[in-house]
């Protein structure tokens, strides 16, 4: 028994011994971390950038061979090559041939100590788009990993210790700034100017000065966008500066994105939104502080401009000559082009009339004339009048071959639409002035085809002339508007002639 028990004994001590030995063994094998491998990182204005890639080791580690990894974003950027760092011996290979893949194989006769920081590679980059493209150290058990000269693997365990990620970022030009190409104001009127942005990415500091007509715009305040902190000041009048440092690393906005907000009372005219550049007064920099390309200037800030709102009349009238009572609205004017009677304007347009402002208090005083207004089949017509002519105003209105006519009473022109109807009653018109075209129907007298005023046998002539040469057209003597100069045309010109009719003003 006691034989059996030491030779069970000595057995145990056997296997304690080989597994002390394993694991000598094993802690030999990894008796040195391998250095700290880190990618470098950079932000470029340019088409091309440098990322190093570096080791380090404390307490120093002793390397003869290595296999690195990385990936990268493809879409973003393009490695081209590969380059051992200054005072790096040995030999080393690399392929970048695969899109978004870098491989690196280095190896020497000796062993190569590490300890302080150094350049192990450096890795050039070509520009695809801008943006940034994260350098990713991929590991797999062999595809990062170091030895010495024994062949003796390096620990290199967890991986993201020993493998620290880096980024290579392409910047692009400056953003677009602009304003609004139109805002259309009343005087009074409260307006938000917003600053819209494009291709705003990573941007680090921001200088912008505009500039406008104080007299037309007061400014009253402004917002910043809250990804980005801004200070806005109207230093003078008329000249807001716009300035600002990220409070962290460079800020990206998404496309049409608002900057920020400007805030104003309109007074009244026109001002030009106007961006002053003097080279640095607008100018963008990254979050390195590098100024963002920017010329031509005019492509990167675009200006604006604030005009003022019309006061809109709105007019019904019917004219005689293309009155249809069994449509109870006007025939559209025609023309005689290519041998074929045609409309001589789109849509419901029936034809075109000139609108006058008359002064209130002297009417022989035109102060504004809207000319070229669409007249509608229906009688509508829709005129826009300038803010800067406010105010009472007797309305004259003429057509090419009818009695101009006025309105009764002056009409006010302001912020409020104004409406008026000739078509309801003849004493809508001065002088009560206008022609019953059927029942509970008015309208302006057909045949002042001089424009004198009066209808006689000045505007008789031309018609009857154009009867005798079958004339056809849109022209002045086609009373009815139908294309053709005929006894359709003659007669209401002789009707009024008999009426004695004549323009009538105040």
């Amino acid at each position: 028994m006691l034989l059996i028990y030491n030779i069970k004994t000595q057995a145990v001590k056997k296997n304690i011994v080989f597994i002390l030995i394993l694991n000598l063994a094993t802690s030999l094998a990894f008796s040195q971390n391998a250095p700290i491998t880190q990618a470098g990182s950079a932000i470029s204005t340019g088409n091309t950038v440098t990322i190093p890639i570096t080791i380090s080791s404390s307490p120093a580690a002793n390397i003869a061979s290595c296999n690195l990894r990385i990936l990268y974003d493809a879409s973003i950027a393009s490695a081209v090559q590969v380059t051992k760092g200054p005072g790096i011996p040995g030999n080393y290979n690399y392929n970048v041939s695969s899109a978004g893949v870098i491989t690196i194989g280095w190896y020497h006769s000796n062993n190569f100590s590490v300890s302080a920081s150094t350049v192990f590679f450096t890795i050039t980059f070509n520009k695809v788009t801008s943006g940034t493209a994260n350098l990713i150290f991929f590991d797999n058990g062999n595809t990062c990993k170091y030895s010495d000269i024994n062949s003796v693997v390096l620990n290199d365990v967890p991986a993201s210790t020993y493998y620290l990620p880096g980024s290579v970022t392409f910047q692009g030009d400056a953003p677009k700034t602009a304003f609004p190409a139109e805002i259309i104001a009343c005087p009074g009127e409260s307006i938000a100017v917003p600053v819209m942005v494009t291709d705003f990415n990573t941007i680090g500091a921001v200088s912008l000065t505009m500039a406008f007509v104080p007299s037309v715009l007061s400014y009253v305040s402004a917002t910043a966008n809250p990804a980005f902190d801004l200070e806005i000041d109207q230093t003078s009048p008329g000249v807001i500066i716009i300035g600002g440092i990220a409070a962290s690393t460079g800020v990206s906005l998404p496309n049409g994105s608002t900057l920020l907000t400007l805030y104003f009372t309109y007074n009244g005219g026109t001002t030009g939104l106007s961006w002053y550049d003097n080279g640095t007064s607008c100018e963008y920099a990254n979050d390195m502080g590098y100024a963002l390309p920017d010329i031509p200037q005019s492509e990167y800030y675009g200006d604006g401009l604030v005009i003022p709102c019309n006061y809109q009349v709105n007019l019904k009238l019917f004219l005689e000559g293309l009155y249809n009572p069994a449509l109870s609205e006007m025939n559209k004017a025609k023309d005689f082009v290519g041998g074929n009677i045609v409309d001589k304007y789109a849509g419901k347009v029936a034809d075109k009339i000139d609108v006058e402002l008359h002064s209130e208090g002297n009417y022989g005083t035109i102060v504004y004339t809207a000319s070229n207004i669409d007249l509608n089949q229906n009688g509508v017509a829709i005129v826009n009048i300038p803010p800067e002519y406010s105010g009472n105003y007797y309305l004259t209105i003429r057509h090419r071959n009818h009695i101009a006519s006025v309105s009764a009473l002056a009409v006010t022109i302001g912020p409020a639409a104004a409406n008026y109807d000739f078509t309801i009653s003849a004493d809508k018109a001065f002088g009560n002035n206008q022609k019953q075209l059927a029942a509970g129907i008015f309208g302006f007298y057909a045949g002042d085809v001089n424009q004198d005023g009066l209808i006689n046998i000045n505007d008789a002539g031309p018609v009857n002339t154009g009867i005798r040469s079958a004339a056809t057209g849109y022209l002045t003597i086609d009373i009815n508007g139908d294309g053709l100069i005929n006894i359709n045309d003659s007669g209401p010109v002789n009707t009024n002639i008999r009426s004695v009719v004549q323009s009538i003003t105040p």
